[in-house]
This record gives structure tokens, sequence and C-alpha cells, in this order.
């Protein structure tokens, strides 16, 4: 019973941290002589703890005690590489933002180009932390089932 819910426990723990990163106060800092507003971004952070929950709700879902579920460090790497490339993604922008450079702008002036960088390099991180699981999954199963028919055949 452990076992089965601590990975759902870690995504739920994972977006509470991601809540409490990107659903701050709103802050209010000088720029340039002006009193500038800093607001919160919602949109990022309600649809990634939707990501979070979908994935909390997949290991769930999965059955850890049959032969195929994939093992606990898969799992941890899954979490942990999810976490990592949606902050190296999004906490950019926040710093950007700080920085000047206005929301919904296509290019980024030069002197943001690092920031976009990370912004960049986290969304593949994030991407690939996704296809990590995918693939972990339909490997344990097919593993799973080549076994059973050696097993079988014997």
């Amino acid at each position: 019973m452990a076992r089965r819910l601590l990975l759902p426990g870690l995504w739920v723990l994972a977006a509470a941290m991601l809540a409490a990163r990107f659903f701050p106060e709103s802050s209010r800092i000088m720029l340039g002589g002006e009193l500038v507003t800093i607001t919160p971004y919602y949109h990022y952070g309600l649809s990634l703890l939707v990501w979070f929950g979908v994935m909390a709700g997949a290991y769930l879902l999965l059955p850890p005690n049959r032969p195929g579920y994939p093992p606990l460090w898969v799992g941890l790497v899954h979490v942990a590489s999810t976490s990592v490339g949606v902050v190296m993604t999004f906490s950019p922008h926040l710093f950007l933002e700080y920085g000047g450079m206005p929301r919904r702008y296509i290019d980024y002036a030069d002197g943001f180009k690092t920031w976009a960088n990370v912004s960049s390099f986290g969304a593949y991180l994030f991407i690939a932390s996704t296809a990590f699981f995918i693939f972990a999954v339909v490997f344990c199963a097919i593993w799973h089932r080549r076994r059973n028919r050696k097993i079988q055949s014997s």
C-alpha cells in the first residue's frame, strides 16, 4: 500500500511546491521611476497543476503489484526531471518581467537571450521527461509480455 501511494504523493508534493512558486502575491517594484505591478502567472501554474494531477492519477491507476509496472527509480526520475523542467521553463519569465521585459513578446532582446535559452532548455527537459515516462510504461509492458511468453513456452 505504501508503494502504491509513494509516487502519487510525490506528484502532489511537487504540485504544492509549484503552487507556492507560481502563485505568490502580486508585488510592486520601481522600474524607470514608475511603480509597476508584477502579477503572478496563474495560467501557467494552473495548467501545470492539472498536468501534475494527471500524472499522479496515472501512477495511482497503474497497478504497482503486477509485473510490468515501472520500477520506483523510473518514477523518481520522472517526478524530479518534470519538476526541474517546469521550474526552468517558467521561472525565467518572472525574472524577465522583473528586468523590464514585457509579456507576450515574440522575440527577446539581446540582453535576455540567456534567460530565453534557459527557458527553452527547461521546456525540452519537460518534454523529454514525459517521453521517458511513456517509454518506460510501454517498455515494461512489452518486456513483461515477452517474459511471460518465454515462461509459458518452456
